[in-house]
């Protein structure tokens, strides 16, 4: 019954590998604004609500190393998933998978029109919380069609962003703790729970 009504092929070793791949990311990037700013705290574009201080180049390098992170966790996230449903014998696109993809993205892709409203307007310190808000929404939205312990991570997302968005002093590593941190945490409960 739960395979008919729940798609649960997705392996825990894809939240690892996102989780790992995110913390690469993130590092890549607060590593960046530190060498653009030249390590004047005060400056750096996710802590501070000047929006005179961006420049193109860093911001063509977090739009680079977003769309690599992207890739490369989605493409990890294929894989394992793939290997998982054939041990499941679940399809990998039945209707399921469907439903979930859907309620998965309409509140990512409006996440991401916001972020570009965001960037129009030049408001880059709430970014961050953005992304990890609508993530969170995305997930506890897709919860319904997939395992139950996704909305322990929805949650945990929604918490984060919502500080993030208080504090953007912490955005750095909200960013490091809810895309890599949680979903590595995450990743090893789902293997170890449904898998090993």
């Amino acid at each position: 019954m739960i395979k008919s009504s729940r798609f649960i092929s997705l392996s825990g070793l894809s939240g690892i590998s996102a989780g790992v791949i995110a913390i690469i990311g993130v590092s890549a990037a607060y590593w960046a604004e530190k060498q653009n700013f030249a390590y004047d705290d005060s400056k750096f574009l996710l802590f501070h609500t000047n929006n005179n201080l961006i420049n193109s180049n860093f911001f063509l390098f977090c739009l680079i190393d977003s769309l690599l992170i992207l890739f490369f966790a989605l493409s990890f996230a294929a894989f394992f998933t793939i290997q998982k449903s054939k041990k499941t014998g679940q399809s990998v696109w039945d209707k399921t998978a469907q439903k979930l993809m859907i309620s998965l993205l309409i509140p990512l892709f409006t996440g991401g029109l916001f972020c570009i409203a965001m960037i129009f307007h030049q408001l880059y310190f709430l970014i961050a919380p953005t992304m990890l808000v609508f993530y969170g929404l995305s997930l506890l939205n897709s919860s319904k069609y997939t395992l139950h312990s996704v909305e322990a991570l929805a949650y945990g997302e929604i918490i984060l962003g919502s500080t993030s968005a208080f504090f953007p002093q912490l955005n750095w590593v909200c960013l490091g703790a809810g895309f890599g941190l949680f979903h590595i945490i995450y990743g090893i409960f789902m293997y170890y729970k449904y898998e090993k």
